[in-house]
């Protein structure tokens, strides 16, 4: 049944509709609401399981001087470092061990870059958090930093915070910038050991910070870890500046 209604701005019709479409019309759009959401609620619980057991961990083998890496995608220690927009800001957790070791054994974090990529990349910011201690504060860091000591029984909780400007862009595009990190190991006692990463048994990434125009909008910053021989996990961080 229809009404009409006169107002100050004129006249329009309002359809009164029986209960029991109103009712069936409730339960459609409610039936609705919910296939559109299931999906989203499905791949939340995905990323949410996925969290919380993929905490990377990194472990050196005192015995055969060697690192193994355990919940990763390969040797990629960053997950949680992709698709980065300008602003943001990203936590990555890991855990450091060392296992069959006769003396404790310290970890430690280094980067090398050139005059012109330590300019560029001045402005990006990175805390390293050891066991909650603040043991790198808004930085590169160019020179062994030691994280922390471990024996058979303990472990380190890394947390890496990166903080991505928002004035990096264009001056930047279709460049490449190299970046290398190092993690290294050392028992007490001994010398750390590293590889050169040009020697062959370094992997095949080097480290490039690559930016350039292409499809898509803002930034991504993208982190990939390559595991090498001896005590070196070379960490290679790929950076692409898109233009607006």
């Amino acid at each position: 049944m229809r009404k009409k209604r006169r107002n100050k701005i004129g006249i329009f019709q309002k359809t009164v509709f029986p209960k029991k479409k109103v009712a069936v019309s409730v339960m459609l759009f409610a039936v609705l609401m919910q296939l559109v959401m299931q999906p989203m609620s499905v791949h939340a619980s995905i990323q949410s399981a996925s969290g919380k057991n993929a905490v990377p961990e990194v472990s050196y083998h005192g015995k055969e001087q060697s690192i193994t890496f355990k919940n990763t995608d390969g040797t990629d220690l960053f997950q949680g470092f992709k698709n980065l927009m300008p602003g943001d800001v990203r936590e990555q957790e890991m855990i450091l061990k060392a296992k069959n070791i006769t003396h404790e054994t310290s970890f430690y974090l280094r980067a090398e870059c050139d005059d012109e990529t330590r300019e560029i990349l001045k402005d990006v910011r990175m805390d390293l958090y050891a066991n909650d201690r603040l043991v790198v504060e808004n930085g590169l860091i160019l020179e062994n930093v030691k994280l922390g000591t471990v024996s058979d029984k303990t472990s380190i909780q890394l947390k890496a915070v990166l903080k991505v400007p928002t004035s990096l862009g264009n001056e930047v595009a279709g460049r490449e910038f190299p970046v290398k990190w190092y993690f290294s190991a050392q028992q007490d006692g001994d010398e750390i050991v590293s590889v050169s990463p040009s020697d062959p048994d370094a992997g095949q990434n080097n480290g490039i910070i690559q930016t350039g125009d292409e499809s898509g909008q803002g930034l991504t910053l993208l982190l990939i870890v390559a595991g090498v021989s001896l005590l070196i996990i070379v960490i290679v961080i790929c950076k692409i500046f898109r233009k607006k």
